[in-house]
């Protein structure tokens, strides 16, 4: 291994300073953050779908009861 690329093994394992919330929603950093912790967001993504996805059948099968005519 070259000298050089020490260096840049030496950079990427570098820690950066914690930065403001807001930098962290910029599209580039945003996509980068995701690019290297995808299975944490593909985890968090599918629970919040299925939550959704619950939610949305019993508001259909609530919807669809038979007692939706019964006057208050």
């Amino acid at each position: 291994m070259s000298t050089e690329q020490a260096k840049v093994g030496e950079e990427e394992d570098e820690q950066l300073p914690v930065q403001e919330f807001k930098f962290y929603l910029k599209p580039e950093n945003t996509y980068t953050i995701i690019e290297k912790e995808w299975v944490k967001f593909t985890l968090l993504t599918a629970v919040i779908y299925l939550i959704h996805l619950f939610w949305m059948c019993y508001g259909v099968d609530v919807y669809s009861s038979y007692e939706r005519h019964t006057p208050c």
